[in-house]
């Protein structure tokens, strides 16, 4: 995934993000823009999701991410998703690895 992929994923998921954190104003939509694009990136380095806009365990882990980051807390995001991070991994990688 590029940075221009990113940018338009998370042009696509802002409002379901902000419904997700019952965000109710646009205050903040810059920087829910910027937590989007970097946790699409950094989800999609650490899972390599062959589809990432229709992986729904990517998308559940890219929410919860910009949640970690919103609440300032994203240094603990890794460590408590590492097994989930781990599992969606081993299995992407199976799955390059049979075709």
């Amino acid at each position: 995934m590029d940075l221009k992929e990113a940018e338009q994923l998370a042009e696509e998921h802002l409002e379901p993000i902000k419904l997700y954190l019952r965000i109710f104003n646009t205050s903040d939509d810059d920087d829910l823009m910027r937590m989007l694009k970097g946790s699409f990136l950094r989800i999609q380095q650490l899972i390599h999701s062959p589809d990432p806009p229709n992986d729904p365990v990517y998308l559940e882990l890219v929410y919860n991410r910009v949640r970690y980051d919103y609440n300032e807390d994203l240094e603990f995001f890794e460590e408590n998703f590492q097994a989930e991070i781990l599992a969606q991994s081993l299995l992407n990688s199976v799955g390059e690895s049979d075709e």
